[in-house]
């Protein structure tokens, strides 16, 4: 599919009529104007040999003013119905591929219609939409300086795309757009990154995940299977002179299925029990090798 290539052609029986009215009513106007004209200009040659007075030259002049702007009125209603004409041929505004219709032929289309006849969507290049929260997207600035959102679009590192069955696409792409509000009832800030997408794998509303990598400083790793989570709190078990001691943590809400980021709560040199804290209990003793 072409842009500007013609998809449908709604019932132009109407239009067409109402364009050759219009042409009726500018032909009319032009007449109309060409004897104002004619008269005015012998009036003026009346005037001139003083046979009628002012007001009557006056008159003509009116006259004259009157029908040019008929004409005016009827060419501007001639331009209206042929646009309304042209709408009748709906064209694909982009380069791309035709979704299936969800009308048929003969079926009643008008502006209360919310469903698309069609979609046409150039799926070549292709844009992800996704959102941060807020303390993530701040997070976003200390991490990399920046005090403007194009500044930290312009360093923000490639991303990666994958399918919802975990696929990952062999192409990477780039944070583009962030938007300049937030959503009011959740605080997350949308952003858009755009990829390369010649193999078409993704289409127009196809679903995915981003993954982009982000640097933490001063932070610690431990497994998921080390961490116990309580409605909104996180909580290990270290190990202090042999017994198990259940300790707060406080972890970044992104995680990689297998793994939390832990930003507080622990310490260089504290030992956790690394696997199935579930099973541990407060003052347990632990036998260390």
């Amino acid at each position: 599919m072409k842009k500007g290539q013609p998809l449908f052609i709604i019932d132009q029986t109407p239009y067409i009529a109402a364009v050759d009215a219009a042409k009726a009513q500018v032909a009319t106007a032009r007449a109309t104007l060409s004897t104002a004209q004619l008269n005015l200009e012998g009036k003026e040659k009346l005037y001139e040999q003083k046979m009628i007075g002012e007001f009557d030259l006056r008159r003509a002049r009116h006259a004259r003013e009157e029908a040019a702007a008929q004409l005016e009125s009827a060419q501007a209603e001639l331009a209206s119905a042929r646009t309304n004409l042209e709408y009748t041929t709906i064209c694909s505004p982009v380069d791309g591929r035709i979704s299936t219709f969800d009308f048929l032929e003969g079926e009643l289309v008008d502006p209360s219609v919310e469903i698309p006849i069609a979609t046409v969507a150039a799926n070549s290049h292709i844009y992800t939409y996704f959102s941060l929260s807020e303390k993530l997207f701040t997070d976003l600035f200390k991490e990399y300086g920046c005090s403007s959102s194009s500044e930290l679009i312009s360093k923000l590192p490639p991303v990666t795309l994958y399918t919802t069955w975990d696929e990952e696409f062999p192409l990477k792409g780039r944070i583009d757009a962030i938007s300049g509000s937030a959503d009011t009832s959740t605080g997350a800030v949308l952003l858009r990154a755009s990829f390369d997408n010649p193999s078409e794998v993704f289409r127009n509303g196809s679903n995915g995940y981003i993954e982009f990598s982000s640097v933490k400083h001063g932070v610690f790793v431990i497994p998921q299977d080390a961490a116990i989570h309580i409605q909104d709190k996180y909580f290990v078990f270290r190990v202090i002179e042999g017994k198990a001691v259940s300790t707060e943590i406080w972890v970044l809400p992104s995680a990689d299925g297998q793994h939390y980021v832990v930003t507080s709560g622990l310490n260089d040199g504290d030992m956790i029990i690394a696997e199935k804290a579930d099973m541990v209990s407060e003052g347990m003793a632990i036998a260390q090798k």
